[in-house]
């Protein structure tokens, strides 16, 4: 607490204490003066805990702050800051300096001073330090890159691109592995920033299975994480995307340009264990065959449905004709077109072709004796009628 304020709050104490002598008497002024001092003590110490930083930082605190951040490198920072608006606290400024390598003046990035927190008591808050030197080496030196990055969208500093298949895949990936190496070598090159790699258009829908990493980031992991690194982004890169269009094409039991089908089948019994362990929530409980009340026990079709596609609770038509010809069931055609007669009788058809446009949006369907049952997707419930009926089946959760 500095001089001024120590003394403007003497100051008012000695106000309080005259206008209550006045209204009270000696033995009030005392009790009045204990009384202001314990509220004075209690405000310092309270702005003592629940503050980190309560003034603005100075230019020689951000000097060790970038020392500390980024040992070894030679930085000035200005010595003039200059202030902007704090949208997230409109009482206060954000205080900036602009900074560069001492060998590379060009370059000019920013270390901020923002109070931040306080939102909700006893919140702490102050003011912290932050940078962009990463974003700025990254868009320096990408806006001078020499190579080829015509597989790629470059936008804002950030890399994205779309595959539907492998052939797509490998040369973005060969790509991003030779800017990668050549940043690695650039003078003061921090982590890259990441890469974002995303499933294109496919003919049947994606956006159901928005939890198979449709999209993911390829960035660079200092060498102590040992995962991914700079050399070695193209390998992690095939292997995403070869993950990625291998659970598209198991999980709808079709055909992939890339794979082979015993490459999916093995993909299959790897990724889709149908575990009776509650954690995976995929998975039901317990099967019950209609009209009975005892269940099948694990060991009887846990093994049989091992590798059949399943998200989020449901299964797509193919993964119904698989479930299907391994229960005995009969159905008549292939996973991407076929009829099975259910327990109720019904002639039921699943096609990846009933779908017709409604709107600016596409309806899928599938017929009950001729009578077309809308859908979102071509994926059912697993413990939907439809799937009931034609499996014979109850599929349990909890």
């Amino acid at each position: 607490m500095n001089k001024d304020r120590l003394s403007k709050i003497f100051k008012g104490l000695a106000v309080c204490a005259g206008y209550a002598a006045a209204i009270f008497g000696v033995l009030a002024v005392k009790a009045v003066l204990i009384i202001l001092l314990c509220m004075a003590l209690l405000a310092g110490s309270l702005r003592a805990c629940l503050t980190e930083h309560a003034s603005p930082h100075s230019r020689r605190e951000v000097q060790e702050y970038l020392e500390q951040a980024y040992p070894g490198q030679d930085f000035t920072v200005a010595r003039k800051y200059y202030e902007l608006p704090n949208e997230e606290a409109s009482l206060t400024t954000i205080r900036v300096w602009d900074c560069w390598f001492e060998d590379m003046p060009e370059l000019v990035f920013h270390v901020e001073s923002a109070w931040w927190g306080g939102g909700h008591f006893p919140a702490k808050a102050g003011y912290d330090l932050s940078n962009d030197v990463k974003t700025t080496l990254w868009d320096y030196y990408l806006n001078r890159y020499p190579g080829s990055l015509d597989a790629w969208t470059v936008e804002d500093g950030r890399l994205t691109m779309e595959f539907t298949s492998m052939a797509e895949a490998e040369p973005a990936a060969a790509q991003l592995q030779d800017l990668l190496d050549w940043y690695d070598a650039q003078p003061h090159a921090l982590r890259a920033m990441s890469a974002v790699c995303e499933l294109g258009e496919m003919p049947l829908p994606t956006d159901p299975l928005w939890r198979m990493d449709d999209w993911f980031f390829i960035e660079h992991n200092l060498p102590e994480d040992n995962v991914v690194g700079w050399t070695n982004s193209y390998d992690h890169m095939m292997g995403r995307c070869r993950w990625v269009l291998m659970y598209y094409y198991g999980f709808y039991n079709v055909p992939g340009p890339d794979f082979t089908a015993e490459s999916l089948a093995d993909f299959g019994w790897r990724t889709w264990v149908w575990s009776c362990d509650p954690t995976h929530r995929d998975y039901p409980n317990f099967i019950t065959p209609m009209g009975e009340q005892t269940a099948l026990p694990y060991e009887e079709w846990g093994p049989l449905l091992r590798g059949v596609g399943v998200f989020d609770r449901r299964v797509s038509f193919g993964g119904l004709y698989e479930i299907l010809v391994r229960l005995d069931r009969a159905p008549e055609g292939t996973p991407e077109r076929f009829a099975v007669r259910g327990e109720d009788g019904c002639l039921y058809e699943f096609s990846y072709e009933f779908r017709e446009p409604e709107g600016e949006e596409e309806v899928w369907y599938y017929l009950r004796d001729g009578e077309r049952c809308g859908l979102k997707d071509p994926i059912l419930e697993l413990k939907s009628g439809p799937v009931s009926q034609t499996t014979g089946l109850w599929f349990q959760y909890p």
